[in-house]
Protein backbone atom coordinates (compact mmCIF):
# COMPACT_ATOMS: atom_id res chain seq x y z
CA UNK A 1 0.00 0.00 0.00
CA UNK A 2 1.62 3.25 -1.15
CA UNK A 3 1.95 6.23 1.17
CA UNK A 4 0.44 9.45 -0.12
CA UNK A 5 0.96 12.52 2.06
CA UNK A 6 -1.96 14.33 0.40
CA UNK A 7 -4.35 11.67 1.69
CA UNK A 8 -3.45 12.40 5.31
CA UNK A 9 -5.17 15.03 7.50
CA UNK A 10 -3.69 18.51 7.36
CA UNK A 11 -2.36 18.21 10.92
CA UNK A 12 -0.44 15.04 10.03
CA UNK A 13 0.89 16.70 6.88
CA UNK A 14 2.20 19.68 8.86
CA UNK A 15 3.81 17.44 11.48
CA UNK A 16 5.45 15.19 8.90
CA UNK A 17 6.74 18.11 6.83
CA UNK A 18 8.05 19.86 9.95
CA UNK A 19 9.67 16.61 11.12
CA UNK A 20 11.40 16.14 7.78
CA UNK A 21 12.64 19.73 7.79
CA UNK A 22 13.92 19.57 11.36
CA UNK A 23 15.45 16.15 10.76
CA UNK A 24 17.26 17.46 7.71
CA UNK A 25 18.51 20.45 9.67
CA UNK A 26 19.73 18.17 12.48
CA UNK A 27 21.64 15.97 10.03
CA UNK A 28 23.21 18.99 8.34
CA UNK A 29 24.19 20.48 11.70
CA UNK A 30 25.66 17.19 12.95
CA UNK A 31 27.83 16.92 9.82
CA UNK A 32 28.78 20.49 8.99
CA UNK A 33 29.07 22.19 12.39
CA UNK A 34 31.82 19.90 13.78
CA UNK A 35 33.81 20.38 10.58
CA UNK A 36 33.40 24.15 10.77
CA UNK A 37 34.26 24.23 14.47
CA UNK A 38 37.34 22.05 14.06
CA UNK A 39 38.55 24.18 11.18
CA UNK A 40 37.96 27.40 13.11
CA UNK A 41 39.62 26.14 16.29
CA UNK A 42 42.53 24.73 14.30
CA UNK A 43 43.21 28.19 12.90
CA UNK A 44 42.81 29.61 16.39
CA UNK A 45 45.26 27.01 17.76
CA UNK A 46 47.96 28.01 15.28
CA UNK A 47 47.29 31.67 16.04
CA UNK A 48 47.72 30.88 19.73
CA UNK A 49 50.98 29.06 19.06
CA UNK A 50 52.28 31.99 17.02
CA UNK A 51 51.25 34.50 19.66
CA UNK A 52 52.95 32.43 22.36
CA UNK A 53 56.18 32.27 20.36
CA UNK A 54 56.20 35.97 19.55
CA UNK A 55 55.54 36.86 23.16
CA UNK A 56 58.35 34.58 24.30
CA UNK A 57 60.74 36.05 21.75
CA UNK A 58 59.77 39.73 22.13
CA UNK A 59 58.88 40.06 25.79
CA UNK A 60 60.27 36.99 27.58
CA UNK A 61 63.76 35.72 28.27
CA UNK A 62 64.12 32.95 25.74
CA UNK A 63 67.34 31.58 27.21
CA UNK A 64 66.05 31.63 30.77
CA UNK A 65 62.65 30.20 29.89
CA UNK A 66 63.99 27.27 27.91
CA UNK A 67 67.37 26.49 29.46
CA UNK A 68 66.82 27.29 33.12
CA UNK A 69 63.14 26.45 33.68
CA UNK A 70 62.39 23.73 31.21
CA UNK A 71 65.49 21.66 31.58
CA UNK A 72 66.64 22.22 35.17
CA UNK A 73 64.31 19.45 36.38
CA UNK A 74 65.14 16.16 34.63
CA UNK A 75 62.37 13.63 34.01
CA UNK A 76 63.02 9.94 34.49
CA UNK A 77 60.29 8.75 32.07
CA UNK A 78 59.81 11.50 29.56
CA UNK A 79 57.82 9.25 27.17
CA UNK A 80 54.87 9.51 29.57
CA UNK A 81 55.43 13.18 30.24
CA UNK A 82 52.62 14.68 28.15
CA UNK A 83 52.14 18.36 28.94
CA UNK A 84 48.68 19.63 29.97
CA UNK A 85 46.61 20.10 26.85
CA UNK A 86 45.72 23.72 27.60
CA UNK A 87 49.35 24.82 27.91
CA UNK A 88 51.56 25.85 25.00
CA UNK A 89 54.98 24.22 25.47
CA UNK A 90 58.27 25.12 23.81
CA UNK A 91 61.52 23.36 22.97
CA UNK A 92 64.73 24.05 21.03
CA UNK A 93 66.43 21.99 18.34
CA UNK A 94 69.98 22.54 17.14
CA UNK A 95 70.85 22.57 13.42
CA UNK A 96 72.46 19.17 14.05
CA UNK A 97 69.12 17.74 15.18
CA UNK A 98 69.86 17.66 18.90
CA UNK A 99 67.12 18.53 21.39
CA UNK A 100 68.19 20.98 24.07
CA UNK A 101 67.21 19.41 27.37
CA UNK A 102 64.91 16.47 27.92
CA UNK A 103 61.56 18.00 28.92
CA UNK A 104 59.80 17.19 25.61
CA UNK A 105 58.38 13.64 25.26
CA UNK A 106 60.55 11.45 23.04
CA UNK A 107 57.77 10.63 20.54
CA UNK A 108 57.21 14.38 20.09
CA UNK A 109 60.91 15.20 19.89
CA UNK A 110 61.63 12.73 17.12
CA UNK A 111 58.82 14.25 15.05
CA UNK A 112 59.99 17.82 15.73
CA UNK A 113 63.60 17.05 14.75
CA UNK A 114 62.57 15.34 11.54
CA UNK A 115 60.36 18.26 10.40
CA UNK A 116 62.75 20.99 11.60
CA UNK A 117 65.70 19.69 9.61
CA UNK A 118 63.56 19.58 6.46
CA UNK A 119 62.09 23.07 6.92
CA UNK A 120 63.32 25.74 4.55
CA UNK A 121 60.86 28.49 5.49
CA UNK A 122 61.34 30.84 8.40
CA UNK A 123 58.11 29.77 10.10
CA UNK A 124 55.85 26.83 9.31
CA UNK A 125 52.75 25.18 10.83
CA UNK A 126 52.49 21.43 11.29
CA UNK A 127 49.75 19.00 12.24
CA UNK A 128 50.34 15.35 13.01
CA UNK A 129 48.21 12.54 14.42
CA UNK A 130 49.93 10.93 17.37
CA UNK A 131 48.65 8.72 20.19
CA UNK A 132 45.07 8.90 18.86
CA UNK A 133 45.15 12.66 19.02
CA UNK A 134 46.43 15.44 16.84
CA UNK A 135 49.47 17.47 17.70
CA UNK A 136 49.71 21.06 16.46
CA UNK A 137 53.16 22.67 16.43
CA UNK A 138 54.90 25.69 15.01
CA UNK A 139 58.61 25.62 14.06
CA UNK A 140 60.46 28.94 13.79
CA UNK A 141 64.13 29.63 13.07
CA UNK A 142 65.69 31.74 15.88
CA UNK A 143 69.12 32.89 17.04
CA UNK A 144 70.24 32.63 20.67
CA UNK A 145 73.50 34.39 21.49
CA UNK A 146 74.46 34.20 17.82
CA UNK A 147 73.73 30.47 17.52
CA UNK A 148 70.94 29.19 15.21
CA UNK A 149 68.18 27.07 16.70
CA UNK A 150 64.72 25.86 15.79
CA UNK A 151 62.08 27.05 18.27
CA UNK A 152 59.21 24.57 18.46
CA UNK A 153 55.91 25.52 20.14
CA UNK A 154 53.32 22.80 20.46
CA UNK A 155 49.91 21.99 21.92
CA UNK A 156 47.68 18.92 21.88
CA UNK A 157 44.40 18.74 19.89
CA UNK A 158 42.64 17.72 23.09
CA UNK A 159 42.07 21.40 23.77
CA UNK A 160 40.48 21.94 20.38
CA UNK A 161 38.44 18.73 20.51
CA UNK A 162 37.09 19.53 23.95
CA UNK A 163 35.97 22.95 22.77
CA UNK A 164 34.29 21.43 19.70
CA UNK A 165 32.54 18.85 21.83
CA UNK A 166 31.33 21.42 24.34
CA UNK A 167 29.95 23.77 21.68
CA UNK A 168 28.48 20.93 19.63
CA UNK A 169 26.70 19.51 22.69
CA UNK A 170 25.28 22.94 23.41
CA UNK A 171 24.04 23.20 19.83
CA UNK A 172 22.41 19.78 20.05
CA UNK A 173 20.62 20.79 23.25
CA UNK A 174 19.51 24.00 21.58
CA UNK A 175 18.26 22.02 18.56
CA UNK A 176 16.28 19.70 20.83
CA UNK A 177 14.65 22.68 22.50
CA UNK A 178 13.89 24.29 19.13
CA UNK A 179 12.41 21.01 17.88
CA UNK A 180 10.17 20.69 20.92
CA UNK A 181 9.02 24.29 20.62
CA UNK A 182 8.47 23.86 16.87
CA UNK A 183 6.35 20.74 17.36
CA UNK A 184 4.28 22.55 19.95
CA UNK A 185 3.93 25.54 17.63
CA UNK A 186 2.94 23.27 14.74
CA UNK A 187 0.32 21.61 16.93
CA UNK A 188 -1.18 24.97 17.83
CA UNK A 189 -0.90 26.18 14.22
CA UNK A 190 -2.61 23.02 12.98
CA UNK A 191 -5.51 23.49 15.36
CA UNK A 192 -5.73 27.14 14.36
CA UNK A 193 -5.85 26.29 10.64
CA UNK A 194 -7.94 23.13 10.69
CA UNK A 195 -10.68 24.47 12.94
CA UNK A 196 -12.06 26.95 10.36
CA UNK A 197 -11.45 24.44 7.57
CA UNK A 198 -13.54 21.82 9.38
CA UNK A 199 -16.20 24.44 9.95
CA UNK A 200 -16.01 25.35 6.27
CA UNK A 201 -16.33 21.68 5.34
CA UNK A 202 -19.62 21.50 7.24
CA UNK A 203 -20.88 24.63 5.48
CA UNK A 204 -20.01 23.21 2.06
CA UNK A 205 -21.83 19.97 2.91
CA UNK A 206 -24.90 22.05 3.77
CA UNK A 207 -24.68 23.72 0.37
CA UNK A 208 -24.30 20.33 -1.32
CA UNK A 209 -27.44 19.17 0.52
CA UNK A 210 -29.27 22.32 -0.66
CA UNK A 211 -29.38 23.81 2.85
CA UNK A 212 -28.75 27.23 1.41
CA UNK A 213 -30.34 29.21 4.22
CA UNK A 214 -27.26 28.85 6.45
CA UNK A 215 -24.71 31.60 5.66
CA UNK A 216 -20.98 30.89 5.46
CA UNK A 217 -19.36 33.35 7.85
CA UNK A 218 -15.98 32.49 9.38
CA UNK A 219 -15.44 35.97 10.86
CA UNK A 220 -11.88 36.32 9.54
CA UNK A 221 -10.17 38.23 6.73
CA UNK A 222 -7.24 35.97 5.83
CA UNK A 223 -7.11 33.56 2.87
CA UNK A 224 -9.40 31.09 4.66
CA UNK A 225 -11.85 33.89 5.38
CA UNK A 226 -11.74 34.98 1.73
CA UNK A 227 -12.42 31.39 0.69
CA UNK A 228 -15.40 31.34 3.04
CA UNK A 229 -16.72 34.59 1.55
CA UNK A 230 -16.34 33.16 -1.96
CA UNK A 231 -18.28 30.05 -0.95
CA UNK A 232 -20.96 32.23 0.61
CA UNK A 233 -21.15 34.22 -2.63
CA UNK A 234 -21.61 30.90 -4.45
CA UNK A 235 -24.37 30.00 -1.99
CA UNK A 236 -26.20 33.24 -2.76
CA UNK A 237 -25.78 32.65 -6.49
CA UNK A 238 -27.29 29.19 -6.11
CA UNK A 239 -30.21 30.61 -4.17
CA UNK A 240 -30.81 33.27 -6.80
CA UNK A 241 -30.45 30.82 -9.66
CA UNK A 242 -32.72 28.28 -7.99
CA UNK A 243 -35.40 30.90 -7.33
CA UNK A 244 -35.28 32.17 -10.90
CA UNK A 245 -35.22 28.65 -12.30
CA UNK A 246 -38.20 27.61 -10.22
CA UNK A 247 -40.06 30.75 -11.22
CA UNK A 248 -39.15 30.12 -14.84
CA UNK A 249 -40.31 26.50 -14.74
CA UNK A 250 -43.58 27.43 -13.09
CA UNK A 251 -44.35 30.17 -15.58
CA UNK A 252 -43.16 28.09 -18.53
CA UNK A 253 -45.32 25.18 -17.41
CA UNK A 254 -48.31 27.46 -17.00
CA UNK A 255 -47.69 29.10 -20.38
CA UNK A 256 -47.43 25.69 -22.03
CA UNK A 257 -50.67 24.60 -20.44
CA UNK A 258 -52.63 27.47 -22.02
CA UNK A 259 -51.77 26.80 -25.70
CA UNK A 260 -52.31 23.07 -25.16
CA UNK A 261 -55.80 23.75 -23.81
CA UNK A 262 -56.53 26.15 -26.70
CA UNK A 263 -55.32 23.69 -29.33
CA UNK A 264 -57.26 20.89 -27.69
CA UNK A 265 -60.45 22.98 -27.66
CA UNK A 266 -60.01 23.83 -31.35
CA UNK A 267 -59.45 20.19 -32.23
CA UNK A 268 -62.52 19.17 -30.24
CA UNK A 269 -64.59 21.84 -32.00
CA UNK A 270 -63.38 20.66 -35.39
CA UNK A 271 -64.25 17.09 -34.53
CA UNK A 272 -67.71 18.14 -33.38
CA UNK A 273 -68.24 20.31 -36.48
CA UNK A 274 -68.98 23.38 -34.36
CA UNK A 275 -66.61 25.73 -36.22
CA UNK A 276 -68.14 27.10 -39.45
CA UNK A 277 -66.32 26.36 -42.68
CA UNK A 278 -65.60 30.01 -43.35
CA UNK A 279 -63.80 30.25 -39.96
CA UNK A 280 -61.58 27.27 -40.70
CA UNK A 281 -58.57 29.25 -41.95
CA UNK A 282 -58.70 31.56 -38.96
CA UNK A 283 -58.97 28.60 -36.61
CA UNK A 284 -55.96 26.88 -38.17
CA UNK A 285 -53.98 30.14 -37.95
CA UNK A 286 -54.80 30.41 -34.26
CA UNK A 287 -53.76 26.82 -33.75
CA UNK A 288 -50.47 27.54 -35.52
CA UNK A 289 -49.84 30.57 -33.31
CA UNK A 290 -50.51 28.55 -30.18
CA UNK A 291 -48.24 25.77 -31.44
CA UNK A 292 -45.48 28.31 -32.05
CA UNK A 293 -45.87 29.62 -28.49
CA UNK A 294 -45.65 26.13 -27.11
CA UNK A 295 -42.58 25.43 -29.25
CA UNK A 296 -40.85 28.48 -27.77
CA UNK A 297 -41.63 27.27 -24.24
CA UNK A 298 -40.26 23.82 -25.04
CA UNK A 299 -37.09 25.37 -26.48
CA UNK A 300 -36.71 27.43 -23.33
CA UNK A 301 -36.97 24.31 -21.19
CA UNK A 302 -34.41 22.55 -23.35
CA UNK A 303 -32.06 25.51 -23.03
CA UNK A 304 -31.92 25.01 -19.25
CA UNK A 305 -29.80 21.90 -19.68
CA UNK A 306 -28.01 23.11 -22.79
CA UNK A 307 -25.46 25.21 -20.93
CA UNK A 308 -24.50 22.34 -18.62
CA UNK A 309 -24.25 20.11 -21.68
CA UNK A 310 -22.00 22.61 -23.44
CA UNK A 311 -19.84 23.06 -20.33
CA UNK A 312 -19.04 19.35 -20.26
CA UNK A 313 -18.15 19.20 -23.94
CA UNK A 314 -14.75 20.01 -25.38
CA UNK A 315 -14.55 22.22 -28.45
CA UNK A 316 -14.52 20.33 -31.74
CA UNK A 317 -12.42 22.78 -33.72
CA UNK A 318 -12.51 23.00 -37.48
CA UNK A 319 -11.95 25.66 -40.11
CA UNK A 320 -15.28 27.39 -40.78
CA UNK A 321 -16.04 30.04 -43.41
CA UNK A 322 -17.97 32.48 -41.27
CA UNK A 323 -19.38 34.52 -44.16
CA UNK A 324 -20.99 31.41 -45.67
CA UNK A 325 -22.30 30.24 -42.29
CA UNK A 326 -23.87 33.65 -41.52
CA UNK A 327 -25.47 33.81 -44.99
CA UNK A 328 -26.93 30.34 -44.50
CA UNK A 329 -28.45 31.32 -41.15
CA UNK A 330 -29.88 34.59 -42.47
CA UNK A 331 -31.60 32.71 -45.31
CA UNK A 332 -33.29 30.48 -42.76
CA UNK A 333 -34.48 33.42 -40.64
CA UNK A 334 -35.83 35.51 -43.52
CA UNK A 335 -38.97 33.37 -43.79
CA UNK A 336 -39.83 34.11 -40.15
CA UNK A 337 -40.64 37.70 -41.12
CA UNK A 338 -40.67 38.35 -44.84
CA UNK A 339 -41.17 42.07 -44.29
CA UNK A 340 -37.91 42.43 -42.34
CA UNK A 341 -35.09 44.09 -44.28
CA UNK A 342 -31.82 42.17 -43.91
CA UNK A 343 -28.67 44.07 -44.90
CA UNK A 344 -25.41 42.06 -45.11
CA UNK A 345 -21.82 43.25 -45.35
CA UNK A 346 -19.72 40.10 -45.02
CA UNK A 347 -15.98 39.91 -45.55
CA UNK A 348 -14.74 36.50 -46.60
CA UNK A 349 -13.21 35.20 -43.38
CA UNK A 350 -12.47 31.78 -41.90
CA UNK A 351 -12.19 30.86 -38.22
CA UNK A 352 -10.91 27.80 -36.35
CA UNK A 353 -13.95 27.13 -34.17
CA UNK A 354 -16.64 24.67 -33.14
CA UNK A 355 -19.15 24.94 -35.97
CA UNK A 356 -22.10 23.51 -34.02
CA UNK A 357 -21.65 25.89 -31.10
CA UNK A 358 -21.15 28.95 -33.31
CA UNK A 359 -24.38 28.03 -35.10
CA UNK A 360 -26.14 28.06 -31.70
CA UNK A 361 -24.79 31.59 -31.11
CA UNK A 362 -26.00 32.85 -34.49
CA UNK A 363 -29.43 31.22 -34.02
CA UNK A 364 -29.89 32.86 -30.63
CA UNK A 365 -28.59 36.22 -31.83
CA UNK A 366 -30.74 36.40 -34.98
CA UNK A 367 -33.80 35.20 -33.09
CA UNK A 368 -33.26 38.06 -30.64
CA UNK A 369 -33.02 40.59 -33.51
CA UNK A 370 -36.31 39.49 -35.03
CA UNK A 371 -37.97 39.79 -31.65
CA UNK A 372 -37.01 43.46 -31.19
CA UNK A 373 -36.27 44.88 -34.66
CA UNK A 374 -38.87 47.14 -36.27
CA UNK A 375 -37.86 47.13 -39.92
CA UNK A 376 -34.17 46.38 -40.34
CA UNK A 377 -31.45 43.95 -39.28
CA UNK A 378 -27.89 44.57 -40.43
CA UNK A 379 -25.04 42.05 -40.15
CA UNK A 380 -21.37 42.99 -40.59
CA UNK A 381 -18.41 40.60 -40.61
CA UNK A 382 -14.90 42.09 -40.66
CA UNK A 383 -11.41 41.78 -39.23
CA UNK A 384 -9.76 44.32 -36.97
CA UNK A 385 -6.37 44.18 -35.17
CA UNK A 386 -6.03 40.46 -35.82
CA UNK A 387 -9.48 39.68 -34.39
CA UNK A 388 -12.72 38.72 -36.12
CA UNK A 389 -15.75 40.88 -35.32
CA UNK A 390 -19.41 40.21 -35.97
CA UNK A 391 -21.76 43.17 -35.59
CA UNK A 392 -25.52 42.59 -35.62
CA UNK A 393 -27.68 45.73 -35.63
CA UNK A 394 -31.44 46.09 -35.27
CA UNK A 395 -33.51 49.27 -35.32
CA UNK A 396 -35.55 48.32 -32.26
CA UNK A 397 -35.76 50.05 -28.87
CA UNK A 398 -32.60 50.89 -26.96
CA UNK A 399 -31.49 48.89 -23.94
CA UNK A 400 -31.29 50.56 -20.55
CA UNK A 401 -27.74 50.97 -19.33
CA UNK A 402 -28.39 48.89 -16.20
CA UNK A 403 -29.67 46.02 -18.36
CA UNK A 404 -26.68 45.74 -20.71
CA UNK A 405 -25.03 43.13 -18.50
CA UNK A 406 -28.20 41.51 -17.21
CA UNK A 407 -29.42 40.40 -20.63
CA UNK A 408 -26.48 37.98 -20.82
CA UNK A 409 -27.40 36.31 -17.53
CA UNK A 410 -29.61 33.27 -17.03
CA UNK A 411 -33.36 33.53 -16.52
CA UNK A 412 -33.62 37.24 -17.31
CA UNK A 413 -37.07 38.36 -18.44
CA UNK A 414 -37.23 39.83 -21.88
CA UNK A 415 -39.97 41.22 -24.06
CA UNK A 416 -43.52 40.73 -22.74
CA UNK A 417 -42.15 39.28 -19.49
CA UNK A 418 -40.79 36.19 -21.20
CA UNK A 419 -37.70 34.39 -19.94
CA UNK A 420 -34.74 33.75 -22.19
CA UNK A 421 -31.49 31.83 -22.03
CA UNK A 422 -30.29 32.39 -25.58
CA UNK A 423 -27.96 35.32 -24.91
CA UNK A 424 -26.56 33.66 -21.77
CA UNK A 425 -25.76 30.55 -23.81
CA UNK A 426 -24.24 32.69 -26.56
CA UNK A 427 -21.99 34.47 -24.07
CA UNK A 428 -20.89 31.15 -22.62
CA UNK A 429 -19.99 29.73 -26.05
CA UNK A 430 -18.09 32.84 -27.14
CA UNK A 431 -16.06 32.78 -23.93
CA UNK A 432 -15.24 29.12 -24.61
CA UNK A 433 -13.66 30.41 -27.83
CA UNK A 434 -11.69 33.00 -25.78
CA UNK A 435 -13.83 35.79 -27.20
CA UNK A 436 -16.31 38.29 -25.84
CA UNK A 437 -19.81 39.52 -26.61
CA UNK A 438 -21.43 42.82 -25.64
CA UNK A 439 -24.18 45.23 -26.66
CA UNK A 440 -24.14 48.96 -27.48
CA UNK A 441 -26.94 51.44 -28.09
CA UNK A 442 -26.85 53.30 -31.42
CA UNK A 443 -28.48 56.58 -32.39
CA UNK A 444 -31.44 54.50 -33.44
CA UNK A 445 -31.42 50.91 -32.43
CA UNK A 446 -29.05 48.44 -30.82
CA UNK A 447 -25.88 46.61 -31.97
CA UNK A 448 -24.55 43.34 -30.64
CA UNK A 449 -20.81 42.74 -31.03
CA UNK A 450 -18.90 39.46 -31.04
CA UNK A 451 -15.10 39.47 -30.98
CA UNK A 452 -13.10 36.26 -31.40
CA UNK A 453 -9.31 35.98 -31.75
CA UNK A 454 -8.31 34.91 -35.25
CA UNK A 455 -6.41 31.62 -35.10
Amino acid sequence: MSFNLKDKPLSIQIWIILGVILGGIAIIISIIIPIILRSSFTRETYARLEDAQEYLINYGNLEEELFDNYFSIPKENNRLNTPPFRIVRHTLITPEGMMVGSNTPVQYGELFVQDALKQSREVKNYEHKLDERELFYLIRKVNIEGNPFYLVSYISSTYRDNLVEIIFNQLIKLLIIITAVSWLASFLLTRYLTRPLKKLEGKVKNIANKKWDVPVDLNRNDEIGKLGKTIDWMRKQLIERNEKQQEFLQEASHEMKTPIMVIRSYIQSLMDGIIPKEEMDKTLKNMEDETFKMEKRVNSLLNITKMDHLANQSLQLEKVKLNELILKKVNRFEWRNVEMDWELDLTELSLQCDREKIEVVLDNLFDNQLKYAENKVKVNLYKEDGEILIKVYNDGPKIKEENKEKIFKKFQKGKDGEYGLGLAISKFIIELHEGEIWVENENKGVSFYIKIPSK
